[in-house]
């Protein structure tokens, strides 16, 4: 079962020797009811998934659930050991790899071999924009991110918005974009300093002219 309860967080942390990273913006998500409306929201069934930051598994157990196959990278090593050892019937089954990794070194095209896959995670607020730069150009068929809240309007950004810029652009020209759901502050252990949301990007049938 998914970890969403603070208590249940804290002492897996502590029988780990761990406690959340904040330099790598470690803030996990506590709220199940928005937990699992994200992953109806990301409609991923039947596609094989890459997951940035899997954290202890929250979203990732529900993944499983619902994809062929989770590729699920986080750069926490001693956090990513918790998590294979959490859910090694997975790993043993293959329907969960594991990779100790920074995304933005990741051989992403490499490890999701080439097939259309879809894209779901909660992102580090200071590497959000890098991230989806990277991501993007490759096409995925979607991407379901959960991000600071002035990073998501930048998806939905009009020409001359304060935060219309290039990542609009790009995201813009293959994507569509839907607001999925606000995401307040309250719904992480520990809190951060700024509240989230939730948005889709869907591939359009043909890039924009």
């Amino acid at each position: 079962m998914p970890i969403t309860d603070v208590a249940q967080l804290r002492q897996a942390l502590a029988a780990a020797g761990l406690s959340p990273n904040r330099a790598l913006g470690q803030n996990f998500f506590i709220d199940g009811a928005r937990l699992a409306a994200i992953a109806d929201a990301a409609g991923v069934d039947g596609l094989p998934v890459l997951e940035i930051g899997p954290g202890l598994g929250a979203l990732t157990e529900l993944l499983l659930a619902r994809a062929s196959r989770v590729t699920a990278v986080e750069k926490d090593a001693a956090l990513c050991a918790v998590l294979r050892a959490r859910l090694a019937a997975d790993v043993a089954a293959g329907r969960l790899a594991l990779y100790a990794a920074d995304i933005l070194r990741f051989d992403v095209a490499a490890a999701m071999t080439g097939a259309p896959f879809a894209v779901a995670g909660n992102l580090p607020y200071y590497i959000t924009t890098p991230i989806v730069e990277r991501l993007l150009p490759l096409l995925p068929l979607s991407l379901t991110l959960m991000v600071q809240r002035e990073a998501a309007e930048r998806f939905f950004a009009a020409p001359g918005a304060r935060v219309y810029g290039p990542l609009t652009v790009l995201a813009q020209l293959y994507y569509s974009s839907s607001p999925i759901m606000d995401v307040p502050r309250t719904c992480y252990y520990p809190q951060p300093d700024v509240d989230s949301a939730v948005c889709l990007l869907y591939t359009s049938p043909s890039p924009r002219d």
